[in-house]
């Protein structure tokens, strides 16, 4: 199957482009791996990204704050 058509029927069958499909993937484990104290900088090379800093900016623009935060503000929200 050549990469193009791989493409349409990728997003013909799952209403994700490849990459946003892939980007979600990544944000999910991130979650999982910051739950169990990992480092952003370990999290940020164990997905593929080039620097820590792509990995911050990508999880920022998604979630609306950085990794460091992000379990700080949800348990300010349930207190």
């Amino acid at each position: 199957m050549s990469p193009r058509s791989f493409a349409r029927h990728f997003l013909l069958e799952t209403g994700f482009t490849f990459g946003n499909w892939q980007r979600q993937a990544r944000l999910l484990r991130a979650l999982e791996l910051l739950g169990t104290g990992q480092s952003v900088g370990d999290i940020a090379f164990n997905l593929g990204y080039e620097s820590t800093s792509a990995f911050i900016a990508m999880f920022r623009h998604s979630l609306g704050t950085t990794p460091a935060r992000y379990f700080e503000d949800s348990e300010k929200e349930v207190h």
